[in-house]
């Protein structure tokens, strides 16, 4: 008969933690339940903060845009699977940046913010290695009277590129968690994928 009763105690008590209303979510906001939709007047409310992150996904795709054309440049010029495969090396920053992950959430200066410690640097040195890289891609790729395209040239920039994006990525999809109200947070993934 205690048992029982003790039994009863634990269910109620499973139930009460596990009920919609007593789950706590960032910034111990109570979560939304499963299957629930923003409204308008919600993403009206968040709009700005939708736009900031569209913005930041859209800049943090357009190395990625860019390192897409690289491939059909080095086919153009009859270069084999060999300099395709060294190019290939550039996008690993985004498949490690688990790596890196738990840094960029755990050091940041209090003075700038927890995240944007990390997103302005990250487009400041972006922003300065595209000067750069813009300022000697033609003798890069073949052009000035230098010859062929310098393959481990263009694998580095990108690769810096790639792993600037990627701790970008990182701070933008933490700050999305905190920056939006836990009705359109699922927008930050539309975000994203637009992005």
């Amino acid at each position: 008969m205690q048992a029982e009763s003790k039994l009863r105690q634990r269910r109620t008590k499973s139930v009460l933690m596990h009920s919609p209303t007593k789950q706590i979510g960032v910034d111990k906001e109570p979560c939304v339940p499963a299957g629930t939709r923003p409204t308008w007047s919600d993403m009206y409310k968040d709009s700005f903060k939708l736009c900031v992150l569209l913005i930041l996904y859209i800049m943090q795709g357009l190395p990625m845009g860019l390192a897409s054309a690289i491939p059909i440049l080095l086919q153009r010029e009859g270069l084999g699977f060999a300099a395709k495969g060294t190019f290939a090396l550039a996008s690993w920053p985004y498949s490690i940046k688990i790596l890196w992950a738990p840094l960029v959430d755990a050091v940041w200066l209090k003075s700038v913010g927890r995240r944007k410690s990390w997103i302005l640097p990250a487009q400041l040195l972006t922003g300065g290695v595209a000067v750069y890289a813009g300022m000697t891609i033609d003798a890069q790729l073949g052009g000035a009277g230098t010859s062929g395209i310098n393959v481990s040239w263009l694998t580095g920039i990108f690769f810096v590129l790639y792993a600037l994006a990627a701790t970008q990525d990182i701070a933008v999809d933490g700050w999305a968690l905190t920056l939006l109200s836990p009705t359109t947070r699922s927008l930050a993934a539309s975000c994203n994928v637009v992005g």
